[in-house]
């Protein structure tokens, strides 16, 4: 009697949830656990035997110019990967979760947890492993897209400064966020000089509109949005404004005209309504537009010039290297768009010279987290004494504090028909004097 053959049961120890628990994956992205039958569908012997192949990823290091001893970090963190079936398992699903085309992975608002900081060298190195790994993957994106070598060097360099920022902070070779180094890998991130330009969409309710005789553009608040007085979002600083302080914009369109609250390009919301004749104005932003995100690396003076610079470049090549992304639009969310760097700061600073080109808006729950994070490293220093040794921003930060005040991240956006750099187009358009009479202006 011949017997019948039985398929294999997965391990159990092998599952996304032990696997999960194992690493200690805080919150993974939904997909994570959804596409682990998938991913595991498509392993194989094979599969195991060519990923993570240690003279790929020694030749991917060279590649990107890394250090001796980077090499020998390569080898511990690989020797430990291999010892250790589940977190093998897991970079490989993370691998495959970047390059197969039914992973269902997004292209944004997805990363990848971190690993346990202290658990092993393949714990520390298991995501620097799968960028080396996927590096000639990667770079054949860039070749499609039709980039220069250098550039997509320079795009895929950037890996060079999140390891020396892990071991920074750790005194050990590995890498913390594949989760922003996956948007180098897919082709959607590039270097250009000073600056990175990432495909996003635009994510908060804001309206642009632009009136045509003139070219001037004004920010208008979705509705709903809650504001403090001061214009900032109600939710700022931790949501400490109280009910009867805080007002609601509104907004509406019709077929003759729009009607809402303007952000004012210095970045506060102005409790005034206005209302805009369609024809006149024609719609330029909103939400889930297609735009270019702004990063600006950290590690160099964000020299204005050099920032400028950039961008001129990015209007002559993003058009030719990603027409799958026709956006005219930059878009930036960061702690350096505080707009009371204006005050704190002078008036020939980087910082403020930056925030003077783009029309700056408030972010809704905005904190000064990502300040101390970069300018602190993510300490709060004493305010009494004054610590010595203190950079300019440094200084700034901690009196600004001392006297009360409290630090905030900010957003800003800048159209490519608007660029030119040092012009201050958006404040020449509504000058401080303006901030809450844009409907005297207006004529509303």
């Amino acid at each position: 009697m011949r017997m019948q053959a039985h398929p294999q049961r997965p391990d159990p120890a092998l599952s996304f949830s032990a696997i999960q628990e194992y690493l200690g994956l805080v919150n993974p992205h939904p997909r994570m656990a959804e596409s682990w039958t998938l991913s595991q569908a498509a392993w194989s012997a094979e599969e195991a035997a060519v990923f993570l192949c240690r003279s790929a990823l020694m030749e991917a290091a060279d590649r990107l110019g890394m250090p001796a001893d980077f090499r020998a970090a390569i080898s511990a963190g690989l020797a430990s990967v291999r010892r250790d079936p589940r977190l093998f398992r897991y970079l490989w699903h993370c691998r495959w979760l970047l390059t197969a085309p039914e992973s269902g992975w997004p292209p944004l608002h997805a990363g990848f947890p971190p690993l346990p900081p202290e658990g092993s060298p393949g714990m520390d190195m298991g995501y620097a492993l799968v960028f080396l790994d996927l590096l000639p993957w990667a770079w054949e994106r860039f070749r499609r897209r039709g980039c220069p070598d250098a550039m997509t060097h320079e795009t895929l360099g950037d890996f060079r400064r999140w390891v020396a920022h892990y071991r920074a902070h750790t005194g050990r070779w590995g890498l913390s966020n594949l989760g922003w180094l996956q948007h180098h890998l897919r082709a959607r991130l590039f270097a250009l000089g000073r600056l990175q330009f990432r495909m996003e969409t635009f994510a908060l309710d804001f309206h642009a509109w632009r009136e045509q005789a003139t070219g001037r553009v004004l920010l208008l608040a979705g509705e709903g949005m809650r504001f403090r007085a001061d214009g900032q979002f109600a939710d700022a600083d931790g949501g400490t404004a109280a009910e009867n302080e805080t007002w609601t914009a509104t907004y509406g369109e019709t077929r003759d005209w729009v009607e809402g609250y303007p952000i004012h390009p210095t970045g506060h919301a102005v409790p005034r309504k206005v209302r805009l004749a369609v024809g006149r104005w024609i719609p330029a932003l909103s939400r889930e537009n297609s735009v270019w995100g702004i990063h600006i690396p950290a590690g160099e003076p964000m020299e204005f010039f050099a920032c400028g610079l950039s961008f001129q470049r990015a209007t002559t090549l993003l058009p030719r290297i990603a027409p799958d992304h026709p956006a005219r639009v930059w878009a930036c969310s960061s702690w350096l768009l505080d707009p009371q760097f204006e005050t704190w700061l002078t008036p020939d600073a980087n910082t403020v010279c930056f925030l003077l080109e783009l029309y700056l808006h408030p972010l809704p729950g905005a904190t000064d987290a990502a300040l101390f994070e970069r300018v602190f490293d993510n300490r709060r220093p004493p305010l009494e004494p004054m610590p010595d040794g203190l950079t300019s921003m440094q200084r700034a930060v901690l009196e600004h504090q001392r006297r009360g005040g409290r630090w905030r991240a900010g957003g800003g956006v800048m159209f490519w028909d608007d660029l030119r750099w040092g012009g201050r187009v958006y404040r020449s358009q509504w000058p401080e004097s303006a901030k809450f009479g844009l409907g005297e202006i207006l004529g509303s």
